[in-house]
């Protein structure tokens, strides 16, 4: 209230609880974003979601943190029954794919009726990442993205990827082409 907020969306990573307790005490200024687990049935997880008052989009873990893990299964489709079943459900789907935002493209281009928002720039961002020797060599990955009419990018961590201190006056032309870009 004290800033001008009326109204958030929440992503708790690891506490679904608090999600739902503040989604149902504050509905019509809370909604958040529910985390699907790869693992799961996509179905099963996207239907509830959706049912699920206050939910207004899923994020997933489609590469994770460490390393690679999690990359050849977005490549192999294996995540497709979770990208079909956001489609379907007309539910946004965030996706955290540290670098690797060039595997979205083709998922992306699949499923056409999705949104799907780049958690990240999709960059690998320390922490809890080990660095790219440099941040952006990844960044033709995910400015490709912006040909798809479907595809957003979160500006997160931005200062992650700075090695010049605040205000990262280095990062400002990057963002500028992310942002003409999409």
């Amino acid at each position: 209230d004290a800033v001008g907020v009326t109204h958030a969306v929440i992503a708790p990573r690891h506490d679904a609880a608090m999600g739902e307790y503040a989604t149902a005490h504050c509905p019509s200024r809370l909604s958040r974003v529910v985390m699907l687990d790869p693992n799961a049935d996509a179905e099963t997880q996207v239907s509830r979601a959706k049912a699920t008052i206050g939910v207004v989009g899923l994020r997933m873990v489609a590469a994770d943190y460490i390393g690679t893990r999690g990359a050849a299964d977005l490549r192999a489709g294996k995540l497709d029954p979770l990208f079909a079943a956001a489609e379907r459900h007309a539910l946004p789907l965030f996706l955290l794919a540290p670098g690797h935002p060039a595997d979205l493209a083709r998922p992306a281009e699949r499923f056409s009726g999705l949104t799907m928002i780049v958690d990240h720039f999709g960059l690998r961002q320390y922490p809890p990442l080990a660095m790219d020797s440099d941040p952006w060599e990844k960044l033709p990955g995910l400015l490709a993205l912006a040909g798809f009419s479907n595809v957003a990018v979160k500006f997160c961590g931005a200062q992650l990827l700075s090695k010049q201190p605040y205000p990262h006056a280095d990062v400002i032309p990057i963002l500028r082409r992310v942002i003409g870009a999409f």
